[in-house]
């Protein structure tokens, strides 16, 4: 009875548009705290679909030109955030100092 009510007035279509338009906005949008990289085109898949395992590296230069030497992608549901070799040189051989553990030997 009710469920007739609601497709007789259009409401329980509108409502379903509703959601599925929030989970592709919410499945394509980029965190603000993630660094750039390319649009999402694909939600679910993310950008599985312009990446070529044949010419990766390639593309990974290409995105590195665009975006810069930390950039990010979406693969299916995971965010990957590239790094450049620059700059895991620069963290781990040149500020070295920030990445020491020191730890205090407690003898018994």
């Amino acid at each position: 009875m009710l469920l007739d009510i609601l497709v007789a007035d259009g409401l329980l279509t509108v409502f379903l548009i509703l959601i599925l338009v929030t989970l592709l906005w919410i499945n394509i949008r980029r965190p603000s705290d993630l660094p750039p990289g390319p649009p999402i085109y694909v939600p679910g898949l993310g950008n599985m679909l312009e990446l070529n395992p044949q010419n990766l590296l390639k593309q990974f230069q290409d995105y590195r030109k665009e975006y810069g030497d930390v950039f990010s992608l979406k693969m299916r549901s995971k965010w990957w955030i590239i790094l450049c070799y620059d700059v895991i040189h620069a963290a781990l051989v040149k500020e070295c100092r920030c990445f020491l553990i020191k730890t205090r030997y407690i003898y018994g």
